[in-house]
Protein backbone atom coordinates (compact mmCIF):
# COMPACT_ATOMS: atom_id res chain seq x y z
CA UNK A 1 0.00 0.00 0.00
CA UNK A 2 2.83 2.51 0.52
CA UNK A 3 2.12 3.58 3.61
CA UNK A 4 4.95 5.98 5.39
CA UNK A 5 5.90 7.46 8.22
CA UNK A 6 3.60 10.28 8.84
CA UNK A 7 1.01 8.99 6.18
CA UNK A 8 -2.48 9.06 8.06
CA UNK A 9 -4.81 6.22 7.91
CA UNK A 10 -8.53 6.46 8.45
CA UNK A 11 -11.03 3.95 10.10
CA UNK A 12 -14.66 3.86 9.03
CA UNK A 13 -16.13 1.08 10.39
CA UNK A 14 -18.48 -0.02 13.25
CA UNK A 15 -16.91 -2.18 16.38
CA UNK A 16 -14.80 -5.26 14.50
CA UNK A 17 -11.97 -7.17 16.29
CA UNK A 18 -10.13 -5.98 13.12
CA UNK A 19 -9.66 -2.89 14.08
CA UNK A 20 -7.00 -3.57 17.00
CA UNK A 21 -5.39 -5.01 14.27
CA UNK A 22 -5.22 -2.40 11.55
CA UNK A 23 -4.74 0.28 14.57
CA UNK A 24 -1.58 -1.44 15.53
CA UNK A 25 -0.42 -2.34 12.12
CA UNK A 26 -0.69 1.11 11.09
CA UNK A 27 1.39 2.65 14.17
CA UNK A 28 4.05 0.01 13.33
CA UNK A 29 5.00 2.10 10.80
CA UNK A 30 4.95 5.08 11.94
CA UNK A 31 1.67 6.41 10.35
CA UNK A 32 -1.06 8.27 12.28
CA UNK A 33 -4.53 6.38 12.54
CA UNK A 34 -7.80 8.66 12.82
CA UNK A 35 -11.11 7.54 12.41
CA UNK A 36 -14.89 8.76 11.86
CA UNK A 37 -17.69 7.77 13.50
CA UNK A 38 -19.96 5.46 10.75
CA UNK A 39 -23.33 7.14 11.59
CA UNK A 40 -21.61 10.75 10.45
CA UNK A 41 -22.91 12.19 7.51
CA UNK A 42 -21.27 12.63 4.11
CA UNK A 43 -20.40 15.93 4.68
CA UNK A 44 -18.93 15.23 7.99
CA UNK A 45 -16.93 12.25 6.73
CA UNK A 46 -15.68 14.42 3.87
CA UNK A 47 -14.97 17.69 6.50
CA UNK A 48 -12.53 15.05 8.35
CA UNK A 49 -10.92 13.92 5.12
CA UNK A 50 -10.45 17.21 4.48
CA UNK A 51 -8.99 17.92 7.51
CA UNK A 52 -6.41 14.57 7.86
CA UNK A 53 -6.43 14.30 4.48
CA UNK A 54 -5.80 10.43 4.91
CA UNK A 55 -3.34 8.27 2.22
CA UNK A 56 -5.80 4.90 2.71
CA UNK A 57 -9.20 4.38 4.29
CA UNK A 58 -10.51 1.06 5.98
CA UNK A 59 -13.64 0.68 5.81
CA UNK A 60 -16.82 -2.02 5.82
CA UNK A 61 -18.83 -2.27 2.46
CA UNK A 62 -22.08 -0.71 3.81
CA UNK A 63 -20.44 2.56 4.20
CA UNK A 64 -19.85 3.22 0.93
CA UNK A 65 -16.96 5.02 1.60
CA UNK A 66 -15.79 5.35 -2.38
CA UNK A 67 -19.19 7.09 -3.19
CA UNK A 68 -18.98 9.01 -0.07
CA UNK A 69 -14.79 10.34 -0.46
CA UNK A 70 -14.43 9.67 -4.04
CA UNK A 71 -11.72 7.31 -3.60
CA UNK A 72 -10.59 3.88 -5.04
CA UNK A 73 -11.23 0.46 -3.41
CA UNK A 74 -8.15 -1.34 -3.56
CA UNK A 75 -8.91 -4.47 -1.73
CA UNK A 76 -10.31 -6.02 1.69
CA UNK A 77 -8.83 -6.68 4.94
CA UNK A 78 -9.64 -10.54 5.12
CA UNK A 79 -7.95 -10.57 1.62
CA UNK A 80 -4.63 -8.63 2.77
CA UNK A 81 -4.48 -10.75 6.44
CA UNK A 82 -4.30 -14.28 3.47
CA UNK A 83 -0.78 -12.72 1.73
CA UNK A 84 2.46 -13.50 3.07
CA UNK A 85 4.65 -10.85 4.43
CA UNK A 86 6.58 -8.94 1.58
CA UNK A 87 10.37 -9.48 1.92
CA UNK A 88 11.01 -5.94 1.84
CA UNK A 89 9.86 -4.26 4.99
CA UNK A 90 9.48 -0.62 5.69
CA UNK A 91 11.76 0.50 9.01
CA UNK A 92 10.56 3.54 9.87
CA UNK A 93 11.79 4.65 13.69
CA UNK A 94 9.13 5.36 15.70
CA UNK A 95 9.48 7.98 18.22
CA UNK A 96 8.06 8.47 21.40
CA UNK A 97 7.26 12.18 20.19
CA UNK A 98 5.92 11.12 16.72
CA UNK A 99 1.93 11.31 15.94
CA UNK A 100 0.52 7.75 16.77
CA UNK A 101 -3.27 9.05 16.29
CA UNK A 102 -5.48 11.79 15.72
CA UNK A 103 -8.49 11.67 16.97
CA UNK A 104 -11.60 13.98 17.08
CA UNK A 105 -13.32 15.09 19.70
CA UNK A 106 -16.86 16.92 19.13
CA UNK A 107 -16.55 18.85 22.29
CA UNK A 108 -19.36 21.26 23.23
CA UNK A 109 -19.04 24.10 21.07
CA UNK A 110 -18.09 24.75 17.03
CA UNK A 111 -17.41 21.52 14.75
CA UNK A 112 -15.45 18.50 16.01
CA UNK A 113 -11.43 19.07 15.65
CA UNK A 114 -8.71 16.62 15.79
CA UNK A 115 -6.64 15.99 18.86
CA UNK A 116 -2.93 14.85 18.29
CA UNK A 117 -2.21 11.97 20.71
CA UNK A 118 1.72 11.10 20.34
CA UNK A 119 3.32 7.63 20.68
CA UNK A 120 4.14 8.56 24.35
CA UNK A 121 1.22 9.40 25.47
CA UNK A 122 -0.08 5.92 24.68
CA UNK A 123 2.80 4.12 26.51
CA UNK A 124 1.84 6.17 29.22
CA UNK A 125 -1.91 5.02 28.65
CA UNK A 126 -0.82 1.27 28.56
CA UNK A 127 1.94 1.61 31.50
CA UNK A 128 -0.84 2.54 33.89
CA UNK A 129 -2.82 -0.54 33.31
CA UNK A 130 0.07 -2.77 33.41
CA UNK A 131 1.85 -1.11 36.97
CA UNK A 132 -2.37 -1.43 38.15
CA UNK A 133 -3.14 -4.38 36.50
CA UNK A 134 -6.95 -5.09 36.45
CA UNK A 135 -8.71 -7.90 37.97
CA UNK A 136 -7.31 -11.47 36.68
CA UNK A 137 -9.81 -13.62 34.33
CA UNK A 138 -12.36 -10.62 33.56
CA UNK A 139 -13.80 -10.81 30.53
CA UNK A 140 -15.21 -7.37 28.96
CA UNK A 141 -17.85 -6.84 27.20
CA UNK A 142 -17.27 -3.85 24.86
CA UNK A 143 -20.63 -2.15 23.51
CA UNK A 144 -18.75 1.27 23.47
CA UNK A 145 -17.63 2.60 20.28
CA UNK A 146 -14.04 1.90 19.07
CA UNK A 147 -13.74 5.24 17.02
CA UNK A 148 -14.16 6.92 20.39
CA UNK A 149 -11.09 7.63 22.46
CA UNK A 150 -12.13 5.22 25.00
CA UNK A 151 -13.27 2.72 23.51
CA UNK A 152 -9.95 2.44 21.32
CA UNK A 153 -7.11 2.96 23.78
CA UNK A 154 -8.70 0.79 26.37
CA UNK A 155 -9.67 -2.39 23.54
CA UNK A 156 -7.49 -1.98 21.01
CA UNK A 157 -4.59 -1.18 23.37
CA UNK A 158 -4.56 -1.51 27.12
CA UNK A 159 -6.97 -5.10 27.32
CA UNK A 160 -4.38 -6.29 24.37
CA UNK A 161 -1.45 -5.74 26.56
CA UNK A 162 -2.67 -7.34 29.25
CA UNK A 163 -4.10 -10.32 27.22
CA UNK A 164 -7.38 -9.57 28.70
CA UNK A 165 -10.54 -11.66 26.88
CA UNK A 166 -13.01 -8.94 25.33
CA UNK A 167 -16.02 -9.55 23.76
CA UNK A 168 -16.66 -7.03 20.92
CA UNK A 169 -20.44 -5.85 20.08
CA UNK A 170 -20.90 -4.52 16.88
CA UNK A 171 -22.98 -1.79 18.18
CA UNK A 172 -24.79 -1.23 21.47
CA UNK A 173 -27.96 -3.02 21.44
CA UNK A 174 -29.64 -4.34 24.84
CA UNK A 175 -30.94 -7.52 23.46
CA UNK A 176 -27.62 -8.32 21.78
CA UNK A 177 -25.87 -7.21 24.60
CA UNK A 178 -27.53 -9.72 27.62
CA UNK A 179 -27.65 -12.44 25.41
CA UNK A 180 -23.45 -12.04 25.09
CA UNK A 181 -23.34 -11.47 28.60
CA UNK A 182 -25.07 -15.18 29.36
CA UNK A 183 -23.04 -16.65 26.15
CA UNK A 184 -19.63 -15.68 27.22
CA UNK A 185 -20.29 -15.01 30.68
CA UNK A 186 -19.05 -11.58 30.53
CA UNK A 187 -17.93 -9.78 33.60
CA UNK A 188 -17.35 -6.29 33.28
CA UNK A 189 -19.80 -4.09 31.03
CA UNK A 190 -18.02 -0.15 29.96
CA UNK A 191 -21.24 2.28 29.14
CA UNK A 192 -20.77 6.01 28.55
CA UNK A 193 -22.74 8.86 30.29
CA UNK A 194 -21.82 11.56 28.72
CA UNK A 195 -21.43 15.27 30.48
CA UNK A 196 -22.21 14.02 33.68
CA UNK A 197 -21.96 11.21 36.51
CA UNK A 198 -24.66 8.99 37.95
CA UNK A 199 -25.89 10.72 40.65
CA UNK A 200 -26.76 8.92 43.51
CA UNK A 201 -30.43 8.54 43.30
CA UNK A 202 -30.05 7.27 40.31
CA UNK A 203 -27.16 4.56 41.70
CA UNK A 204 -29.36 3.40 44.85
CA UNK A 205 -32.12 3.16 42.23
CA UNK A 206 -29.95 0.83 40.45
CA UNK A 207 -28.24 -1.19 42.84
CA UNK A 208 -31.96 -2.08 44.77
CA UNK A 209 -32.77 -3.46 41.28
CA UNK A 210 -29.10 -5.19 41.11
CA UNK A 211 -27.64 -5.59 44.44
CA UNK A 212 -25.11 -7.83 42.92
CA UNK A 213 -23.66 -5.15 40.81
CA UNK A 214 -20.62 -3.11 41.86
CA UNK A 215 -21.07 0.40 39.98
CA UNK A 216 -17.54 2.05 38.93
CA UNK A 217 -17.17 5.67 37.85
CA UNK A 218 -14.53 7.15 35.52
CA UNK A 219 -13.88 10.63 34.48
CA UNK A 220 -11.94 11.40 30.90
CA UNK A 221 -11.80 13.56 28.11
CA UNK A 222 -10.97 12.92 24.54
CA UNK A 223 -7.27 15.20 25.19
CA UNK A 224 -6.18 13.49 27.79
CA UNK A 225 -6.47 9.68 26.96
CA UNK A 226 -8.42 7.95 29.34
CA UNK A 227 -6.74 10.08 32.28
CA UNK A 228 -8.34 11.94 34.91
CA UNK A 229 -10.02 9.96 37.72
CA UNK A 230 -11.37 6.58 38.33
CA UNK A 231 -13.16 4.74 41.27
CA UNK A 232 -10.78 1.17 41.57
CA UNK A 233 -12.89 -0.09 44.67
CA UNK A 234 -16.32 -0.93 46.10
CA UNK A 235 -15.08 1.24 48.92
CA UNK A 236 -14.14 4.11 46.74
CA UNK A 237 -17.44 3.62 45.12
CA UNK A 238 -19.71 4.52 47.96
CA UNK A 239 -18.24 8.02 47.65
CA UNK A 240 -21.46 8.62 45.57
CA UNK A 241 -21.21 11.79 42.91
CA UNK A 242 -17.62 11.28 43.20
CA UNK A 243 -15.71 10.07 39.94
CA UNK A 244 -12.75 8.94 41.70
CA UNK A 245 -9.48 9.32 42.25
CA UNK A 246 -6.90 10.87 40.02
CA UNK A 247 -5.24 8.79 37.92
CA UNK A 248 -1.61 7.26 38.14
CA UNK A 249 0.48 10.15 37.12
CA UNK A 250 -2.00 12.65 36.64
CA UNK A 251 -1.21 15.84 38.75
CA UNK A 252 -4.53 18.43 39.17
CA UNK A 253 -5.61 21.82 39.69
CA UNK A 254 -8.33 23.95 40.62
CA UNK A 255 -8.77 27.37 39.20
CA UNK A 256 -11.08 30.26 39.69
CA UNK A 257 -11.53 30.42 35.62
CA UNK A 258 -12.20 34.34 35.81
CA UNK A 259 -9.12 35.31 37.70
CA UNK A 260 -6.54 32.22 37.51
CA UNK A 261 -6.04 31.92 40.73
CA UNK A 262 -5.79 28.68 42.11
CA UNK A 263 -7.85 27.53 44.56
CA UNK A 264 -7.77 24.73 47.62
CA UNK A 265 -10.10 22.14 48.03
CA UNK A 266 -13.70 21.40 48.32
CA UNK A 267 -14.27 24.65 46.19
CA UNK A 268 -16.45 24.65 42.72
CA UNK A 269 -13.85 25.92 39.97
CA UNK A 270 -12.49 24.87 36.53
CA UNK A 271 -10.26 21.47 36.72
CA UNK A 272 -7.06 21.63 35.02
CA UNK A 273 -4.76 18.11 34.16
CA UNK A 274 -1.17 17.46 33.52
CA UNK A 275 0.24 14.39 32.78
CA UNK A 276 2.15 11.93 30.57
CA UNK A 277 -0.75 10.74 28.90
CA UNK A 278 -2.38 13.89 28.15
CA UNK A 279 -1.52 14.94 24.88
CA UNK A 280 -1.16 19.16 25.51
CA UNK A 281 1.85 19.90 27.25
CA UNK A 282 1.47 21.36 30.27
CA UNK A 283 -1.61 22.16 31.80
CA UNK A 284 -5.01 21.08 29.93
CA UNK A 285 -8.05 23.22 30.72
CA UNK A 286 -10.99 20.66 30.77
CA UNK A 287 -13.37 23.23 30.73
CA UNK A 288 -15.24 21.46 33.47
CA UNK A 289 -16.32 22.37 36.79
CA UNK A 290 -15.37 20.45 39.72
CA UNK A 291 -14.71 19.88 43.46
CA UNK A 292 -12.41 17.91 45.14
CA UNK A 293 -12.66 16.89 49.04
CA UNK A 294 -10.19 16.78 51.45
CA UNK A 295 -9.52 12.79 50.73
CA UNK A 296 -8.64 13.58 47.06
CA UNK A 297 -12.07 12.43 45.25
CA UNK A 298 -13.48 14.31 42.18
CA UNK A 299 -17.02 15.47 41.59
CA UNK A 300 -17.43 16.99 38.00
CA UNK A 301 -20.39 19.03 38.40
CA UNK A 302 -21.09 20.44 34.75
CA UNK A 303 -19.54 21.88 31.92
CA UNK A 304 -18.17 25.48 33.11
CA UNK A 305 -20.05 26.71 29.46
CA UNK A 306 -23.15 25.49 30.43
CA UNK A 307 -23.63 27.19 33.81
CA UNK A 308 -26.67 29.27 34.08
CA UNK A 309 -26.00 31.83 35.94
CA UNK A 310 -29.20 33.37 37.66
CA UNK A 311 -28.48 36.98 39.36
CA UNK A 312 -24.75 36.38 41.22
CA UNK A 313 -25.45 32.80 41.76
CA UNK A 314 -24.24 29.92 39.29
CA UNK A 315 -26.94 26.78 38.70
CA UNK A 316 -25.15 23.87 37.22
CA UNK A 317 -27.65 22.15 34.70
CA UNK A 318 -26.41 18.97 35.68
CA UNK A 319 -28.07 19.29 39.22
CA UNK A 320 -31.46 20.19 38.13
CA UNK A 321 -31.88 17.01 35.98
CA UNK A 322 -30.42 14.25 38.11
CA UNK A 323 -33.23 15.45 40.58
CA UNK A 324 -35.79 15.54 37.51
CA UNK A 325 -34.92 12.35 36.69
CA UNK A 326 -35.75 11.09 40.04
CA UNK A 327 -39.29 11.38 39.43
CA UNK A 328 -41.14 7.86 38.75
CA UNK A 329 -42.79 9.40 35.43
CA UNK A 330 -40.33 11.38 34.18
CA UNK A 331 -37.87 9.47 31.38
CA UNK A 332 -35.68 12.11 30.04
CA UNK A 333 -34.87 16.12 30.96
CA UNK A 334 -32.78 18.89 29.94
CA UNK A 335 -32.17 22.08 31.40
CA UNK A 336 -31.52 24.77 29.43
CA UNK A 337 -31.22 28.70 29.95
CA UNK A 338 -33.73 31.28 28.82
CA UNK A 339 -33.20 34.94 28.85
CA UNK A 340 -34.76 37.18 31.73
CA UNK A 341 -34.54 40.74 31.97
CA UNK A 342 -34.02 40.94 35.18
CA UNK A 343 -31.87 38.14 36.30
CA UNK A 344 -29.79 38.00 33.01
CA UNK A 345 -30.70 33.73 32.29
CA UNK A 346 -33.11 31.76 34.81
CA UNK A 347 -33.94 27.78 34.56
CA UNK A 348 -35.72 25.94 32.12
CA UNK A 349 -36.43 22.39 32.06
CA UNK A 350 -37.78 20.16 29.16
CA UNK A 351 -39.04 16.90 30.70
CA UNK A 352 -40.28 13.46 28.55
CA UNK A 353 -43.22 11.82 30.56
CA UNK A 354 -44.61 8.59 30.37
CA UNK A 355 -47.85 9.80 31.23
CA UNK A 356 -50.17 12.56 33.39
CA UNK A 357 -47.81 14.78 32.48
CA UNK A 358 -50.25 18.04 33.62
CA UNK A 359 -49.74 16.52 36.81
CA UNK A 360 -45.60 15.70 37.06
CA UNK A 361 -45.15 18.58 35.87
CA UNK A 362 -46.91 20.68 38.43
CA UNK A 363 -45.02 18.32 41.15
CA UNK A 364 -41.82 18.87 39.49
CA UNK A 365 -42.73 22.85 39.84
CA UNK A 366 -44.04 22.33 43.76
CA UNK A 367 -41.68 20.09 44.62
CA UNK A 368 -38.01 20.88 42.95
CA UNK A 369 -37.24 23.99 45.46
CA UNK A 370 -37.41 21.99 48.51
CA UNK A 371 -34.94 19.28 47.32
CA UNK A 372 -32.41 21.51 45.57
CA UNK A 373 -29.51 23.77 47.09
CA UNK A 374 -29.83 27.24 48.25
CA UNK A 375 -28.86 28.69 44.79
CA UNK A 376 -31.08 26.60 42.30
CA UNK A 377 -33.71 27.59 45.03
CA UNK A 378 -33.08 31.17 43.86
CA UNK A 379 -33.41 30.32 40.78
CA UNK A 380 -36.06 28.12 40.48
CA UNK A 381 -38.46 30.71 42.46
CA UNK A 382 -37.39 33.57 40.48
CA UNK A 383 -38.24 32.03 37.22
CA UNK A 384 -38.21 28.64 36.59
CA UNK A 385 -40.39 26.90 33.76
CA UNK A 386 -40.77 23.38 32.87
CA UNK A 387 -42.14 22.35 28.83
CA UNK A 388 -43.24 19.08 28.26
CA UNK A 389 -41.76 17.28 25.42
CA UNK A 390 -42.74 14.24 23.06
CA UNK A 391 -39.28 13.70 21.47
CA UNK A 392 -36.30 12.70 22.92
CA UNK A 393 -34.54 15.52 24.62
CA UNK A 394 -30.75 14.91 23.84
CA UNK A 395 -29.66 14.49 20.22
CA UNK A 396 -26.75 12.70 21.31
CA UNK A 397 -24.25 11.67 18.94
CA UNK A 398 -22.05 8.70 19.48
CA UNK A 399 -18.34 10.51 19.64
CA UNK A 400 -19.52 12.29 22.44
CA UNK A 401 -21.43 15.08 24.77
CA UNK A 402 -24.30 16.69 23.26
CA UNK A 403 -23.06 20.31 21.83
CA UNK A 404 -26.63 21.37 21.58
CA UNK A 405 -29.46 20.90 23.23
CA UNK A 406 -32.37 20.71 20.42
CA UNK A 407 -35.85 19.91 21.79
CA UNK A 408 -38.99 20.64 20.83
CA UNK A 409 -40.91 22.07 23.61
CA UNK A 410 -45.17 22.30 24.41
CA UNK A 411 -46.17 24.53 26.99
CA UNK A 412 -49.03 23.35 28.84
CA UNK A 413 -51.52 26.24 30.67
CA UNK A 414 -51.79 24.67 34.19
Amino acid sequence: MGIRRGDVVLILSPNSISIPLVCLSVMSLGAVVTTANPLNTASEISRQVADCNPKLAFATPEERVGSTLGVRVVGSLSEMTKKKPSEIRVRNRVNQDGTAMLLYSSGTTGRSKGVIISHGNLIAHVARYIAEPLEPNQTFLCTVPLFHTFGLLNYALATVALGSKVVILRKFDLHGMMAAVEKYRATTLVLIRWRSPLSKEITEFFLEKYPTVDIFQGYALTESNSSGASTDSVEESKRHGAVGLLSSGVEARIVDPDTGRIMGVNQTVELWLKGPAITKEGWLITGDLCCIDDEGFVFILDRLKELIKYKAYQVPPAELEGLLLTHPEIIDAAVIPFPDREVGRAASDGVRCKKNRKLVIREVIDGVCSQTSGTIQESTKGGFRVFHTKKSIREDSAQGPHQARNFQLHGLKL
